[in-house]
């Protein structure tokens, strides 16, 4: 859903672009930040166009973040 308001109890980071988020009224939801396009953590799946990089290095970024922290 683009565009859409979650207030979330907790987030915690599941990859550099994904975040899942507990909820009230949603439970538990998988997010995807619009406009970040972030290395997987694991190999790219057979048919699909993934960004070259580190997804580790990514998702560390990402809790840094989230934490708050430069």
């Amino acid at each position: 859903m683009i565009g859409a308001l979650v207030l979330a109890l907790s987030c915690t980071v599941v990859d550099g672009d994904t975040l899942r988020c507990v909820s009230v009224d949603r439970g538990s939801e998988r997010i995807r930040i619009s406009g970040i396009d972030a290395p997987e953590t694991s190999p790219c799946r057979k048919g699909r166009k993934c960004v070259a990089g580190d997804g580790m290095a990514a998702t560390r970024t990402l809790r840094t973040l989230m934490r708050g922290e430069r």
